[in-house]
């Protein structure tokens, strides 16, 4: 028994130290791609304005879904950015924008009606 215990104990503290020590990802692993495009690009998307707030300089918009983000169809406000013009939208309007990473959320960098 003694010798069985000697035997396996090296096995069991070489396998508990393997789960203990941290993992590293290589910088380059595929999923983390889709990752790092999504934070630093800047991504389309389509939707329908249902308030924006000049004042806040906000749009709550419900948006097809975002496959570049993983998002599916919502409804959210978004900040915009400085330089967009709100009293040109209207609550109803179909819209093409273009979101781009600001903190830790997204920020309308452009907004147009949609084309018909």
């Amino acid at each position: 028994m003694k010798a069985l215990t000697l035997l396996v104990l090296p096995a069991v503290l070489a396998c508990t130290t393997a789960l203990a020590a941290p993992v590293s990802v290589p910088v380059n692993a595929p999923g983390l791609a889709v990752i790092r495009v999504a934070q630093e690009a800047e991504i389309a998307g389509k939707g329908t304005v249902n308030a924006v707030d000049p004042g806040a300089h906000k749009i709550n918009l419900t948006h097809e879904p975002i496959a570049a983000l993983g998002w599916p169809t919502m409804r959210m406000t978004f900040q915009a950015s400085n330089d967009i013009d709100l009293k040109a939208l209207k609550a109803g309007t179909q819209v093409d924008f273009v979101l781009a990473k600001k903190g830790s959320g997204y920020e309308i960098k452009s907004i147009t009606p949609a084309a018909k």
